[in-house]
């Protein structure tokens, strides 16, 4: 399994009070808004412009669906191929606070990155729909393998792709070293794993881990260059044989935006059994995350160190 994406990490500065913590987790809305004016020409009318074929806009928001039967069976319609790693806002006073928000581009939408910071800047500048010069965009960097930091535009400055690090999924596996048989997971944001449109209020190993193989598989498809040569039934099966350990989650409301309920399963759970073919897919996933709200920061979860 490969998989080629790049983390960045974005500082900016709250030029406002602030009072909801979790304001950033509803940008969903404001931030397509912002995309479309930072790239469209054509106010978001992509079946008469001509320049459509290479514009970030629909290659982000509006990827075709597949045309092959088994393709569109086995992952329906495209994740969108980025994720936020959003950072919940102190209480008052926070104007002047630095945050730090994390965007993970995959496969095909690293070639975009001018784009999305475009958008960001555009965000904020405008308010997030609620009032103007929300925050300013201080720096961007980019992270490799350790979490080493590199930055690649400080303040105003002209974007230095020069210094962008790529990473692969191979390459995240042979950095990383996991359990073949016990890994712990801190599920950091609520995940909502949905099953016949409604959501699980408790972890389930095998929802969370079929879920996630259907995510990554899907943003391989559609943004990373073709299917990933997997056996899904018989991983189906195995994850069947994966125990959780659900004793430190629980089901965690914390509100609403306009986008959408803030709720989910939250806290620390085990997975036991036979780990190792799901690796690739659990380290890949903490970039990624896991579950619906995934790329606007809901689903996040870090995996436990090897001791």
């Amino acid at each position: 399994m490969d998989f080629s994406f790049a983390q960045l990490l974005i500082s900016v500065e709250l030029q406002q009070e602030v009072s909801d913590p979790y304001a950033l987790f509803g940008i969903r809305s404001a931030f397509m808004a912002a995309f479309r004016k930072a790239v469209c020409s054509q106010d978001g009318n992509c079946v008469s412009c001509s320049s459509s074929s290479g514009c970030a806009y629909p290659a982000t928001f509006f990827q075709t669906i597949a045309s092959e039967p088994a393709a569109i069976k086995r992952h329906q319609k495209p994740a969108l191929p980025f994720v936020f790693d959003f950072p919940i806002i102190q209480p008052p006073p926070n104007r002047g606070v630095t945050l730090e928000l994390g965007l993970t581009l995959g496969g095909s939408a690293v070639n975009h990155l001018a784009d999305y910071l475009a958008a960001l800047q555009l965000l904020f500048a405008e308010g997030m729909g609620r009032q103007t010069d929300w925050a300013k965009v201080l720096k961007v960097e980019v992270l490799d393998y350790s979490g080493a930091r590199t930055v690649i535009r400080a303040s105003q400055q002209k974007l230095a792709l020069d210094r962008l690090v790529i990473l692969t999924a191979d390459g995240l596996r042979e950095s990383r070293t996991l359990s073949s048989s016990s890994i712990s997971l801190q599920l950091v944001t609520p995940l909502r794993i949905l099953q016949e449109g409604k959501p699980l209020r408790v972890f389930g190993a095998s929802y969370f881990l079929r879920s996630l193989i259907r995510r990554l598989s899907s943003l391989a498809y559609y943004y990373g260059g073709g299917e990933l040569e997997l056996d899904y039934k018989w991983l189906a099966r195995q994850s069947a044989t994966i125990a959780g350990s659900l004793d430190q989650s629980h089901w965690q409301d914390w509100g609403a935006t306009a986008d959408g309920r803030l709720s989910g399963v939250t806290g620390e759970v085990k997975l036991t059994g036979d780990l190792t073919d799901f690796h690739p897919f659990l380290l890949l996933g903490e970039y990624f995350h896991a579950g619906k709200g995934a790329s606007f920061g809901l689903g996040r979860y870090r995996l436990a160190e090897e001791e």
